[in-house]
């Protein structure tokens, strides 16, 4: 497959996390080398798409950006099953998708991702085989699943497990758990650089 024209097809979205209650502080504007969150995760996803989009609830952080490129949850009570739906209908476009609160991943982890790429399948995310989870957030979905998500909100199903381990998806082992650590409280984010 021509690797270019894979990349081209992709558009990045970097969801910038619910209402932080934990954490006390929206954590996408958390500094990270000396950095936003929001905008050290984008930059990850830079060599990899077309354009990023940031994801969020209304309710939470207001990021200083283009109006234009954030995306709106129109499921926000659908946890991040509703964020990546949104992303697929409103792009109208498969997504490479990161959440801002895993800040250890990197190029690598991102490149296997996209050469792994399977565009039968309704996503290509990472595997632990160890805890048998995926991780949905991490990962290009494809506008097959748009029918697949929308059914389930419907239904009021909201577990992405059940949807991954129930349908067609091309799943990557885990390369490295430690640089898949997310956080969510003060404590965690003390951490982050351990």
């Amino acid at each position: 497959m021509d690797t270019e024209s894979v990349f081209n097809k992709l558009n990045g979205i970097v969801f910038t996390g619910g209402l932080s209650k934990r954490m006390g502080f929206p954590k996408a504007l958390l500094l990270y080398n000396d950095k936003p969150l929001y905008k050290h995760t984008a930059s990850l996803l830079l060599p990899f798409v077309e354009n990023i989009y940031f994801s969020h609830k209304k309710e939470s952080c207001t990021l200083p950006e283009d109006e234009k490129m954030i995306i709106y949850d129109v499921y926000p009570d659908a946890g991040p099953m509703g964020g990546i739906l949104t992303a697929l209908e409103h792009l109208k476009s498969p997504v490479l998708s990161l959440p801002c609160d895993t800040p250890r991943i990197d190029h690598e982890i991102l490149t296997a991702l996209v050469q792994s790429r399977d565009i039968k399948n309704i996503c290509t995310v990472f595997y632990d085989p160890f805890q048998k989870r995926y991780e949905p957030l991490i990962g290009i979905w494809e506008i097959s699943a748009i029918n697949i998500l929308t059914e389930a909100i419907d239904q009021n199903q909201f577990s992405l497990q059940k949807i991954l381990e129930s349908n067609h998806v091309n799943k990557i082992p885990v390369p490295d758990f430690s640089k898949f650590k997310n956080f969510n409280t003060p404590e965690d984010w003390d951490s982050v650089n351990d």
